[in-house]
């Protein structure tokens, strides 16, 4: 499997309006983007930074974290985001189900079916 591409999104600058775009990932597998695990912590990924005005603005987006050497399946589903509970299953089931698909096939899953 190759990595994971981040969708990018158009959105406003919460403070001054100015149109940016951003890039924002719903899937950070480690053992693919390793650099991505250091975003995460850091508090940086999915941040956009306006060019006008400087103002950083956090995008709500669903995320999944996969760490295949820890064995590690993290889901995040941000309150805003108001998603029903068929469509956070129908999310999460996907994810799963392609990360799956991408693994070796004697590499262990079942860590997988209770992200």
């Amino acid at each position: 499997m190759s990595a994971p591409a981040p969708q990018v999104i158009q959105l406003s600058c919460p403070n001054c309006r100015t149109p940016m775009r951003a890039q924002v990932f719903t899937l950070v597998d480690v053992g693919l983007q390793p650099e991505l695990k250091n975003y995460l912590l850091a508090g940086q990924l999915n941040m956009a930074v306006c060019p006008n005005c400087g103002t950083p603005a956090m995008i709500a987006a669903p995320l999944i974290y996969h760490d295949p050497a820890k064995q590690l399946l993290l889901v995040h589903f941000p309150q805003q985001l108001n998603a029903r509970p068929d469509e956070e299953e129908r999310f999460i089931g996907d994810a799963a189900a392609a990360l799956m698909r991408s693994l070796p096939q004697n590499a262990p899953k079942g860590y997988m079916l209770a992200p």
